[in-house]
């Protein structure tokens, strides 16, 4: 196998933020106008042998900027207002196979940035620059029921920006721009456990902001990507 490029090209005439493999459809989100040889609003699923666009075509009046997606459904989280016509505050829900938009509508009063869903809670994680999402105060992260939509008791409370968020097993991980999680210290990079206290174990302490997260697949290991030269007590540039 060599490092060079497959003929697979869909041509999106904007920037895409996310893309999300499921089946034989790759679903993108951003903030472009055609993608795959179609009129697209943001939102598009993509033939993942040709490159041509599926019929699936929701809708949005602004920028997706995160993407997670189930069987039936695909969550979508960014800076807009509606959603396949109807009114979602920046986050949402479609079917994965119509694109009409479901009942699940918790809403942020700002940009959704990041989503990490947990299939085996039924917990979609949510990061961005709102304060305010379900209906309660969130500041820069929450979680959400994926049945029902409701926020979660799940609250770390960043004083500054969650870029990223992955799932290691019972704990989330969360990267950014903070050095406050509920009142405690924590230098961009912290976990934090599902009743939503914060994991004393793991505080790599980066000397700069996290912009990517990524755990192994047994949770030994976990990945940071950003803008430090220290983590972890050693140099990493």
């Amino acid at each position: 196998m060599t490092g060079s490029g497959t003929s697979w090209n869909p041509g999106a005439d904007g920037p895409v933020a996310d893309v999300e493999f499921r089946g034989s459809l790759v679903y993108a989100g951003s903030a472009f106008a055609r993608a795959g040889g179609a009129d697209r609003a943001n939102l598009a699923a993509i033939d993942v042998t040709t490159g041509i666009a599926d019929s699936w075509a929701p809708s949005t009046d602004g920028a997706v900027a995160a993407l997670a997606v189930t069987a039936d459904t695909v969550y979508a989280g960014g800076d807009f207002a509606t959603l396949g016509d109807l009114s979602r505050a920046n986050l949402g829900a479609v079917s994965a196979s119509t694109g009409q938009p479901t009942a699940w509508n918790p809403g942020s009063n700002g940009a959704v940035t990041t989503l990490a869903l947990n299939s085996s809670t039924a917990t979609l994680y949510a990061s961005g620059v709102f304060t305010e999402a379900g209906g309660r105060q969130r500041m820069r992260a929450a979680a959400f029921g994926t049945a029902t939509g409701a926020v979660t008791g799940w609250d770390p409370s960043a004083e500054e920006a969650v870029n990223a968020i992955a799932i290691s097993g019972s704990r989330v991980l969360v990267g950014g721009a903070f050095s406050m999680l509920n009142g405690l210290p924590r230098a961009n990079a912290a976990a934090i456990r599902a009743d939503g206290s914060i994991d004393p174990a793991w505080n790599p302490g980066p000397n700069g902001i996290v912009y990517a997260l990524a755990a192994s697949d047994d949770g030994n290991t976990i990945f940071l990507g950003g803008a430090f030269t220290a983590a972890g007590g050693s140099t990493a540039a």
